[in-house]
């Protein structure tokens, strides 16, 4: 656009060219509708030059796209973020090439006798700058890039190597790892699941699977099919973090579970907060209701501990037991 005019009159011309190229075409005497975005930057003000004036336009065409806008002047800000987002994402696929990602394993207790049952695998990125980073720090960006798909398959490969392995040395504990639901549903993780219980049909019963959910699920017939199906060859599945986000009610009413998870925020505060306490007590009575075993994430303390028993609930997990550890800490505090 020349001469240059206030931004304003740019938004509202570049406006006017997205909506007349959105206008519904025909493609092979079928309609087609056309989604248009435009990324603008303007001279003087975003850049010295034409190379940077155009990087800029690309810029905020990437933004534009990604918020979904038909039209997004450049924002310096947001592309600071948007180059940091790139440059994260950049570095996880590496760390996933490179093998940087590892695995530790929380002990779940059985409560009234505090004997180990079960591990939780949990990710982590053994990054090699800034050391063992926990996976808030990283699985955000690997949602964003889509590259979750990736990561489950890892972890998948390496949980299932180990249970595996430690059958062939007569151990036989139970590993669950978490998963969305989308990640439940995509076609190469259930090809990978699939061909592993075919080949080792014994691996179901000792895999547990934890669904955990950042966003609400739409394809809950889906899910359900998905569940029943694994649930016949042995697989167990858990609600995740229940009483937070949207592992609600819901889902336990509508999906197999055999277990339900009271999430750590819960647990931790019950000691000092009344609501927390009604809440774990309500889990517990809908759990009974619909014959599921329950545990408790985040017990920290004895105290929170006593509180789970006069609960009734079943089994915990949390510092007070044992924090994250590899697999041979895991297995010698075990064995």
């Amino acid at each position: 656009i020349n001469p240059v005019i206030a931004q304003g009159h740019i938004h509202t011309i570049s406006k006017n060219i997205a909506e007349s190229i959105q206008e519904p075409l025909a493609v092979e005497g079928k309609p087609a509708d056309v989604g248009v975005s435009i990324g603008v930057a303007v001279f003087p003000k975003h850049a010295s030059n034409s190379i940077e004036l155009m990087e800029k336009a690309r810029n905020a065409l990437i933004a534009a796209e990604k918020k979904g806008d038909s039209v997004l002047i450049y924002d310096s800000e947001a592309a600071d973020e948007h180059i940091e987002d790139i440059h994260i994402i950049g570095m996880l696929q590496r760390a996933i090439q490179e093998n940087q990602l590892t695995i530790f394993y929380q002990p779940q207790v059985r409560l009234s006798d505090e004997k180990i049952i079960s591990a939780e695998a949990l990710i982590r990125w053994q990054h090699p700058n800034y050391g063992l980073l926990d996976p808030g720090r990283f699985i955000p960006y690997a949602e964003k890039a889509g590259l979750m798909y990736e990561i489950n398959l890892w972890l998948l490969k390496n949980v299932s190597n180990l249970l595996i392995e430690w059958q062939e040395k007569g151990i036989h504990l139970p590993i669950a790892m978490n998963i969305t639901a989308h990640g439940l549903l995509n076609k190469e993780f259930q090809q990978e699941l699939n061909t592993l219980i075919k080949s080792k049909p014994w691996i179901a019963r000792i895999f547990k699977i934890e669904l955990t959910e950042t966003s609400r699920i739409d394809n809950i017939d889906a899910i359900h099919a998905a569940m029943t199906e694994y649930k016949k060859q042995g697989l167990s599945f858990s609600l995740d973090d229940y009483g937070t986000k949207h592992a609600s009610l819901e889902y336990l009413k509508r999906l197999p579970f055999d277990e339900l998870k009271i999430d750590q925020s819960f647990m931790v505060n019950a000691a000092t907060d009344e609501d927390s306490r009604a809440i774990i007590k309500h889990a517990k009575e809908i759990a009974q209701q619909l014959k599921l075993t329950t545990t408790a994430e985040g017990i920290e303390s004895e105290e929170v501990l006593e509180l789970a028993k006069d609960y009734g609930i079943s089994n915990g997990q949390g510092y007070y037991f044992g924090s994250a550890v590899h697999a041979d800490k895991l297995i010698s505090n075990v064995c």
